[in-house]
């Protein structure tokens, strides 16, 4: 059953005192020289502390009010969730001050708008020149921030300047390309030698920037421990550099540590199977959708014995029975997770069959496909198998969303009894009926995140299945439209509310009903 409340240890009650306490303090600036230094009591308190204090304030949606009591020296990370530019400012110059050996950066940001502030902050970062982490995207920050970055966080392993449209190739070469470049002002030459100093970086995203081929490639050729490297036109640069090193005659053809690759549009046909071969280690790979992507360039994953991950959006000449299929058969029992979107064809039975290791399986806008017994190839198809025992027996995340997947094909995907996230969406199939023929066959007894919404055919009865003594559920998220669901209620909910508080459950109960407000 969802796990009963157990009472709150000294720290819990500590923490939530000290935050409640926090509206009656005083911020007493203490001047510096031209500085002003503000007093925390929190000052003397160890960084688990801390860092627990900043967990309850951020949970609470209080981190804005208070996250300036917070920032003290023994703070490594700092998230930064406000959109106004004035106290993200005085976060960051107070914690140049405090923490000037800072970790991590982070800012959480709306994809609504581009937040104004690389003039107001750029002046602070070279004071944390310890900085391994940086999230700064959706922002204005520009090429004048990456040379301050390539200058001053030598230490840098993580850069995310993801939609930030002032990022150009300048900025590339300045944080990590050659430092011996050249700049004119006035008609004077000077030498710049200070940027160029993020050569260590191995996670770089810069997708939805104005980054060009050549910024990618000065990326890719000075960041020898890089990673992952995020932006449209990857997988053509790489075709480019091979091409290139093929008509120069290099003796070696380059190769990059890269490990997780995406194919978009615009594609250049056999460009993937190239870049392929310059990142042998890819264990991620994503393909999104696009025109002229063939079954025969998905089949050149067959060659990649460290794929581990696997995302792919239907192209119109990629094919369910033809390409992923055969991937599956030879490299499927290597997948710990796969994501596929938008195909209508999909036999979930060979999925199961070929993918038994799958640790999170995400099936999104498909459509499950039965062929006649006598149509299908024996050599990539058996016969339909009875779920009378669990065969994902390792998968603890299953999604299931706007995708038609008959009854049977979900009770197979329900019968892993090693499920701890479970969401379906939109999903008329799934009943009372088959969740309880799924908990019989393992009582749903590890699941702890549940997520239904708008699956019609579901009754109360299929949600008390849940509620009972033998599974962990910890958070339950409800969502169904009052008019075309008869079936479950707002008196529903209330109660299940009311069972979860007489209970004394740990368990948090999330109900939405469309044209209303959600609780």
């Amino acid at each position: 059953m969802p796990r009963a409340k157990s009472a709150k240890t000294l720290l819990e009650l500590s923490i939530a005192y000290v935050v409640q306490s926090m509206n009656q303090w005083t911020w007493k600036p203490i001047k510096l020289s031209d500085l002003e230094l503000g007093t925390s009591p929190l000052h003397q308190l160890p960084l688990h502390v801390l860092e627990e204090i900043m967990y309850y304030l951020h949970y609470n949606d209080l981190l804005d009010k208070h996250l300036k009591w917070v920032i003290t020296s023994q703070l490594n990370e700092l998230l930064l969730t406000s959109c106004n530019e004035v106290q993200i400012r005085g976060y960051l110059k107070h914690a140049a001050i405090q923490c000037p050996c800072m970790k991590s950066i982070e800012f959480q940001r709306s994809r609504d708008n581009i937040l104004n502030i690389e003039t107001s902050i750029l002046q602070f970062f070279p004071k944390f020149q310890q900085l391994e982490k940086l999230e700064i995207a959706y922002t204005s920050v520009g090429d004048n921030s990456l040379e301050v970055f390539g200058t001053y966080c030598k230490y840098l392993r993580e850069l995310d300047v993801s939609h930030c449209p002032a990022v150009t190739d300048a900025g590339i070469e300045r944080l990590c390309g050659d430092a011996d470049h050249l700049r004119e002002e006035g008609g004077r030459i000077d030498y710049m030698w200070d940027n160029g100093k993020c050569k260590g970086i191995q996670i770089l995203r810069v997708k939805g920037t104005n980054v060009t081929k050549k910024g990618i490639q000065i990326a890719l050729q000075n960041l020898p421990s890089l990673k992952v490297l995020s932006h449209e036109l990857v997988v053509e640069v790489l075709s480019n550099i091979h091409q290139l090193a093929l008509e120069n005659n290099l003796p070696v053809i380059p190769k990059f540590s890269v490990t997780e690759i995406t194919v978009v549009s615009p594609y250049v046909p056999g460009s993937f199977v190239v870049a392929l071969l310059l990142c042998p280690s890819i264990i991620k790979v994503k393909i999104m959708g696009i025109n002229g992507f063939l079954n025969s360039d998905l089949l050149v994953l067959l060659s990649l014995a460290s794929l581990r991950h696997l995302q792919i959006s239907a192209c119109p000449k990629l094919t369910f029975y033809d390409g992923v299929i055969p991937l599956l058969k030879a490299n499927g029992n290597l997948l710990e997770s796969l994501k596929l979107t938008n195909f209508y064809d999909v036999d979930f039975h060979s999925i199961v069959e070929f993918c038994p290791n799958l640790n999170s399986l995400v099936i999104d806008h498909c459509v499950s496909h039965e062929i006649p017994i006598e149509e299908q190839d024996n050599s990539v198809r058996r016969k339909r198998i009875k779920v009378e025992h669990p065969i994902l027996k390792k998968l603890e995340v299953l999604r299931v969303t706007f995708s038609f997947v008959n009854s049977e094909s979900l009770l197979l995907l329900l019968s892993s009894p090693s499920l701890r996230g479970l969401e379906i969406t939109d999903c008329f199939e799934l009943t009372d009926d088959l969740l309880e023929r799924a908990a019989l066959l393992h009582d749903f007894q590890h699941l702890q995140e549940l997520e239904l919404a708008y699956c019609d055919s579901l009754t109360k009865k299929g949600i008390d299945l849940l509620l009972n003594d033998s599974n962990s559920i910890k958070k339950m998220s409800l969502q169904f439209d009052v008019e075309h669901s008869e079936l479950l209620t707002a008196e529903n909910m209330n109660e299940w509310k009311e069972k979860s508080e007489h209970k004394n459950w740990q368990l948090k109960l999330d109900f939405c009903v469309e044209d209303t407000n959600c609780s």
